[in-house]
């Protein structure tokens, strides 16, 4: 309480004062929802049975230890709001549907899992997973009761990530190398990754992302070259299409496809149509575009010597593609999907090195090309607006899911959006921080 209202002074102090007011809005609409919820609630639960049973969950991955929220538990340490107004509609709402029998629900993310009892307060059975042990080990808000019997730990990006990657890349129909530098993984993936027929796999230690890549580039033979990070996946003839469109540019060095987002199930949740970076954008701001959908000959690493600076952990393709930038190299768009990323909540470009690093990067710029930061920025907005890249008609993908890792599965993308918006397509709300291109 004490920390809202300096806030709030200080907002005062700046003239800040819609956001005072919008602070005090939220507080007054979760007030009122709040009241009317405890008069509500014993309606609602009236007559509806006591769920039975045990809950439980098996995992052999309990902690998300690569989750931004794991390494620096934050919301997780802090958080446990919830929407009563929600909970409350989704009520009414599925029980108007499925009338009186006993309804479920999960929370991915639970942080302090007040929405989890809420909706355990109406019967139902509910069940909450957190990525970062934090509230479990020090019995935060409700942990302190509910511990392992609805609210549990585990990563939910396990086991599945890196068989969906691999599945992608061998089943384009294409003859490919397919080469896989593993660390030396702990979760069970070597229990099956070195005998899979479809690839080549190394496993080694590794100073790092960067340094693993340029291991697996010094392995190639091919003229065509491109790499995937384990929550990554090809969509079906792409790599046809960019075999095609080398063959009939030989200037080209380096080419860009455009990619789906999806979230951990496959379902849509925005896209990002590509053009060609520019230098001082890509210098000031941010890397316009995804690795996972960027493929350039064998000429720019071998010949021209670009390969990736290890001492970088997270914006090392930033840097990478500055460098390019710098040399001129040719590059050009392709124009349609090929790719596809998997929005985790654990992606090492949302953690705060990532942001350090970016500011690193950023402070090498030149004073002058610092300064005009918000110019570059709205230059490349006008050019992706005049360029098309915020308009989509519906479309259809085909992926890899966790449900099913071995046959791609059709989705659709009903209403696409080009940047992050809060709500995807079918309504599931997005968390973590997605920058807008």
């Amino acid at each position: 309480m004490s920390e809202g209202l300096a806030k709030g002074i200080e907002f005062l102090k700046r003239g800040q004062f819609d956001r005072v007011w919008s602070g005090v809005h939220i507080r007054i609409y979760r007030l009122a929802w709040e009241l009317l919820y405890l008069l509500v609630k014993p309606m609602r639960r009236s007559g509806r049975p006591v769920p039975l049973g045990k809950l439980e969950v098996q995992t052999k991955y309990p902690v998300a230890f690569e989750s931004p929220d794991h390494k620096i538990p934050h919301g997780t340490a802090k958080n446990n709001s919830t929407n009563k107004k929600f909970v409350l509609h989704m009520d009414e709402k599925l029980h108007g549907e499925f009338g009186t029998q006993t309804l479920r629900v999960m929370d991915l993310g639970c942080s302090g899992g007040q929405m989890v009892i809420d909706f355990l307060e109406l019967r139902w059975v509910a069940i909450g997973i957190e990525g970062s042990d934090h509230s479990l080990k020090h019995k935060r808000a409700n942990w302190k009761d509910y511990a392992n019997k609805n609210l549990f730990t585990a990563d939910i990006t396990k086991p599945f990530s890196v068989k969906l990657c691999i599945a992608s890349a061998a089943d384009q129909a294409v003859p490919l190398e397919h080469i896989v530098q593993d660390a030396g993984s702990d979760d069970g993936t070597l229990d099956w990754l070195l005998s899979d027929p479809r690839i080549t796999a190394f496993m080694e230690k590794d100073e790092g992302m960067y340094d693993a890549i340029n291991r697996g580039l010094r392995r190639t033979r091919g003229d065509v070259l491109a790499w995937l990070n384990c929550d990554e996946q090809y969509l079906p003839g792409a790599l046809q299409t960019v075999l095609g469109f080398f063959e009939q540019h030989p200037d080209i060095d380096v080419l860009f496809g455009d990619v789906v987002m999806v979230d951990a199930n496959g379902q849509y949740l925005f896209h990002r149509k590509m053009q060609v970076p520019l230098k001082y954008h890509t210098w000031t701001s941010h890397l316009s575009t995804l690795s996972c959908a960027m493929f350039f000959r064998r000429r720019v690493v071998f010949d021209y010597g670009c390969f990736f600076d290890p001492r970088w952990r997270d914006v090392g393709d930033g840097e990478w593609m500055l460098r390019l930038l710098k040399r001129g190299v040719k590059m050009a768009t392709l124009g349609r999907f090929t790719s596809v990323f998997t929005q985790t909540g654990a992606n090492m470009s949302a953690g705060p090195n990532a942001l350090r690093e970016a500011r690193e990067l950023f402070l090498t710029a030149p004073f002058w090309a610092r300064q005009l930061k918000p110019l570059f920025v709205q230059h490349h907005r006008l050019r992706r607006f005049l360029g098309g890249m915020y308009r989509q008609t519906p479309f259809t993908y085909e992926i890899f899911n966790q449900a099913s890792p071995e046959r791609r599965q059709p989705h659709h993308a009903s209403r696409p959006a080009p940047f992050y918006n809060k709500t995807n397509a079918g309504g599931d709300a997005i968390r973590g921080p997605i920058k807008r291109p």
